[in-house]
């Protein structure tokens, strides 16, 4: 809203959803021009508004297509006495996002048969788009806790918490096995997949974002084939050949 005053009198306050109307260009307008009793006096104009979290908000002003001034208030010395050409102070408000750093951590989990050749084959690419900010290798950057779990040892700090970041693996393939790969956001749903697509993340150091992956490495398993041969010397009966067998077992089982 504005209050034009003359010294502490108000005149009138006039707020933005009511007393304007938008133009073709978007510019909001006064629906008509405020009469005041005395042209030659000095009258105030004063713009209130609401902050917003988040945002820092410019405001300028200029009278009658004059030099801009930064400041909610103008002072008017004297205004127009023609009520189709009346003194216009035309205000502008610039609202601009406070840009506030973000936090990503990476945990990993792995289940299965691993060398560690395959550990050190495995990374994690942090990109803006596509900008990197970061490759982190299992090998290096993590540490492995107590429960087994490979965990960043810094969480890694990108310039705006509120873009979106991918986070994507990279790892070996096994000669003989299947990998597959799933992660977790923040405790969320599994997803399976090597990329992970955070839209904004923590502004917590202390409790980054946090996007856990797991792989399972699972042997394919393919069939096998015996054969048995058998040489018998010596005197033998039919009898002899009848009672003699061969048993495979896998372990216990007999195959």
């Amino acid at each position: 809203s504005f209050t034009v005053k003359y010294g502490s009198t108000v005149v009138g306050t006039y707020k933005l959803g009511v007393d304007f109307e938008q133009n073709s260009d978007g510019v909001y307008e006064l629906k008509e021009a405020i009469k005041v009793a005395d042209s030659e006096k000095k009258y105030t104009v004063e713009e209130t508004l609401k902050t917003k979290d988040g945002y820092t908000i410019t405001t300028t002003y200029s009278v009658d297509g004059g030099t801009a001034a930064s400041g909610k208030t103008a002072t008017l010395d004297g205004v127009s006495e023609d009520a189709t050409k009346p003194t216009t102070v035309a205000y502008e408000n610039s609202y601009e996002r406070i840009i506030v750093p973000g936090y990503i951590n990476i945990t990993k989990t792995i289940k299965g048969d691993v060398t560690q050749e395959d550990l050190d084959g495995l990374s994690f690419t942090v990109k803006d788009g596509n900008t990197v900010v970061g490759t982190y290798k299992l090998g290096v950057d993590f540490e492995q806790n107590a429960d087994g779990v490979y965990e960043l040892k810094d969480a890694i700090k990108v310039a705006d918490s509120e873009k979106t970041y991918t986070v994507e693996e990279t790892l070996k393939t096994k000669d003989g096995y299947t990998i597959t790969t799933s992660y977790k956001v923040d405790g969320g749903a599994a997803a399976s997949g090597k990329t992970a697509t955070l839209a904004g993340v923590s502004e917590d150091e202390s409790k980054p974002t946090t996007v856990a992956y797991e792989n399972s490495y699972e042997r394919i398993i393919k069939p096998g084939y015996i054969n048995i041969t058998k040489t018998i010397k010596g005197d033998v009966t039919q009898e002899d050949l009848d009672g003699l067998s061969f048993t495979v077992k896998d372990g216990n089982t007999v195959v």
